[in-house]
């Protein structure tokens, strides 16, 4: 997310933070939905390890068709809710494309050294930048 706030390469970084949350968003799911089985599995284990074995089987029942239950319906609803790679959204609108390469405006401002200019995403070049001190009237920097 990060890379998305900051980058330096204006909406190309944005675009690349999106595609890698995609693209790891099915290592996640999959994780946590693991992790929430063997939570339930290790809760049954517990109630045999405490209880006594009366006690644990009039436990375990319900719990283990609740954890069965959840399995299955992870695979269901997984099933019902993929798409096919090729009917999958991007979320890139095609129309901004040329405007991808435009960085962040606070790059082209001078940071106090001279022949620190640069332009708006970090190339260097002629370019136009308005600042101004306290008090002063604007002044127009021209690098080049």
């Amino acid at each position: 997310p990060s890379l998305a706030l900051r980058g330096k390469r204006g909406a190309t970084d944005l675009h690349k933070a999106c595609d890698t949350l995609r693209d790891y968003q099915a290592l996640v799911f999959s994780c946590f939905m693991c992790g929430w089985v063997i939570y339930f599995i290790a809760s049954v284990l517990q109630v045999w390890i405490f209880y006594r074995k009366s006690v644990a089987t009039f436990v375990s029942i319900p719990f283990s068709i609740f954890t069965l239950a959840i399995i299955w319906y992870l695979f269901d609803l997984r099933w019902k809710l993929s798409l096919p790679e090729d009917q999958v959204v991007s979320g890139k609108i095609a129309h901004f494309q040329r405007y991808e390469n435009i960085g962040d405006i606070a790059d082209g401002f001078p940071s106090g050294s001279a022949g620190s200019e640069k332009r708006a995403g970090g190339a260097g070049g002629d370019y136009f930048a308005v600042g101004q001190d306290e008090g002063d009237a604007p002044m127009i920097l021209v690098s080049g």
